[in-house]
């Protein structure tokens, strides 16, 4: 199929899209984010660097009002890194862990059976992290807030795709400075219905 032709499919289906409400109150949502980067600088000189990093963040709400979800976050992230050690001519590796379990608000700007459909969001939770190195090991306990701004993208009746942009602010302890961040995110949900059962009268 020519790209012209499967545009112009995409657009037919989105404007026939006749789904029931997702966003509504009594729904659950259930999804999350998987997310990886590899890290490599500084080749020619040497301060030469690599890493890897792996996380994970699932989250689950409940809608309390028609577009208004509470819930839970938790996130998991690995990173792995080895820097060249000029004075012995060698390689050292290091690891960081971090958990950040957490809760969160939702709110959908459009109507409920919106095919797109906006939102804001806003998180907060603690941030559990450790540290390890040949020179020993270092925990760091602080907090993670954040807010977003995004767009969901319904796939059909149960699941979404989206994307949002995120302002998120960390501490690690009471003794270093707080990290600002700017993270691009890309996710998805899937919502549930509760089963609703007819009495015969």
């Amino acid at each position: 199929m020519r790209p012209g032709k499967l545009v112009l499919l995409i657009i037919l289906l989105m404007q026939s899209y006749e789904g029931k409400s997702q966003v509504e109150k009594d729904n659950w949502m259930i999804g999350g984010q998987i997310n990886g980067a590899f890290q490599k600088f500084g080749e020619e000189t040497q301060f030469k660097n690599r890493s890897i990093e792996i996380s994970i963040t699932p989250k689950a709400g409940y809608f309390v009002l028609d577009k208004f979800a509470v819930g839970i976050n938790t996130g998991y992230s690995f990173t792995h890194s080895k820097y060249f050690n000029s004075s012995i001519s060698d390689w050292d590796e290091n690891s960081f862990s971090r958990f950040t379990p957490g809760i969160f608000t939702r709110y959908y700007f459009l109507a409920p059976a919106s095919k797109i459909n906006l939102f804001g969001e806003l998180a907060g939770g603690l941030r559990l992290a450790a540290f390890k190195s040949d020179n020993g090991d270092t925990k760091y306990n602080g907090y993670q807030y954040s807010g977003a701004f995004g767009m969901a993208y319904f796939l059909n009746k149960t699941v979404s795709l989206e994307t949002s942009l995120m302002y998120q602010y960390q501490t690690e302890n009471s003794h270093s400075p707080g990290v600002h961040n700017i993270i691009l995110n890309l996710g998805f949900q899937v919502y549930l219905s509760p089963k609703k059962s007819s009495k015969k009268q």
